[in-house]
């Protein structure tokens, strides 16, 4: 008896690993034929998208790829529903108000220079992020916002 309670313990414990590892592996093998895995496929995100939405594995894996980091691509619906606008990764990473997203962003190899320091530094100022815009002066000396036609509106 205390065998057979043995048995059924383990077989009650492995199964559910058994069949976790059984699907991935369905998985990984319709990915072969079809490029696409069923269960967790890649999202399709651009750069800007993936700054947005704060997924740093995501923009690392895009850099890394050959994605230009100082290129603007389109952000669907991230910030606002039903809004579609192209900005820089870094221009999405001081809509975040994250300092860390716009210090991954600049690790990364995006550039913060006088074509682009007015129009970062205006647009934290207008997300009312001071850290960032700060960092910003730091990196690339105070810019002035009068005109500067910004990518975003708050």
């Amino acid at each position: 008896m205390i065998g057979l309670l043995a048995r059924l313990t383990a077989w009650s414990v492995a199964l559910p690993g058994m069949a976790v590892a059984m699907a991935f592996a369905v998985s990984g093998a319709a990915a072969l034929f079809r490029g696409r895995p069923i269960i967790w496929p890649p999202t399709d995100v651009t750069l800007s998208e993936a700054v947005a939405l704060r997924d740093q594995g995501e923009v690392v894996r895009q850099i890394m790829m050959g994605i230009d980091p100082n290129k603007r691509y389109v952000v669907r619906r991230v910030f606002r529903v039903d809004e579609e606008v192209a900005l820089t990764p870094l221009e999405a990473a001081v809509v975040t108000r994250e300092p860390y997203m716009v210090d991954l962003v600049v690790d990364y190899g995006a550039s913060v220079n006088e074509r682009n320091a007015a129009t970062l530094q205006c647009l934290a100022v207008g997300v009312r992020e001071e850290t960032i815009r700060r960092y910003l002066v730091d990196l690339a000396g105070e810019a002035d916002c009068a005109g500067v036609e910004l990518p975003w509106r708050p």
